[in-house]
Formats: structure tokens, C-alpha cells, sequence
């Protein structure tokens, strides 16, 4: 069953592999299945 994703909206069947809310594979790490969201402080503040 598709949901929505947490970051933009769109229709998606992933799942962050940190947090476990729907995330769809544009706001996604490829590597680590983690969201954007959870990326984010992990990364640091953008230049």
C-alpha cells in the first residue's frame, strides 16, 4: 500500500531506515536508505 512522503508529498512504498517514516527515493541517500530529514544534522549546516 503506497503512502505519502514526509519530506515532499509524493506517493511512495520506502521507508527511512533511521526514523521509519515513508520517504520517497528523490529524498532518500541511495547508500543508507536515511531521509533528507535525517541527513540533515548529520551533514551539518550547508555552506
Amino acid at each position: 500500500m503506497a503512502t505519502v512522503c514526509h519530506v515532499c508529498g509524493a506517493p511512495t512504498v520506502a521507508t527511512c531506515s533511521m526514523c521509519g517514516r515513508p520517504t520517497c527515493e528523490r529524498d532518500m541517500e541511495r547508500f543508507s536508505r536515511m531521509c533528507a530529514t535525517c541527513l540533515a544534522p548529520r551533514r551539518g549546516a550547508k555552506a
